[in-house]
């Protein structure tokens, strides 16, 4: 498998030993192009395939609420946190 940012013209190429792969630390609105091939072994490799693209839209849970904070020797903290409020306020993801 390997994948670009639409319009860029160096490929990252990864071996994916399932049926599927994620993309991560992305960017909303990033076009990103893919390609595979088979491989048997090192030496026995097929042609890569068509390119697909997919946009990305990352979605990722809310912060936890910090409740309170106290100071905990010369260097250290501590947090009590509460589960985030849900739903997420409008306009945020």
């Amino acid at each position: 498998m390997r994948s670009r940012i639409a319009g860029q013209t160096t490929w990252s190429e990864g071996r994916v030993n399932s049926n599927r792969t994620d993309t991560t630390w992305t960017v909303d609105g990033i076009q990103w192009e893919y390609q595979v091939r088979t491989v048997g072994g090192d030496n026995v490799k097929g042609p890569w395939s068509g390119t697909v693209s997919a946009v990305a839209h990352p979605k990722t849970a809310p912060p936890p609420r910090i409740v309170a904070s106290r100071p905990i020797g010369q260097d250290g903290i501590e947090l009590e946190i509460a589960p985030p409020d849900y739903p997420p306020p409008s306009g945020t993801k």
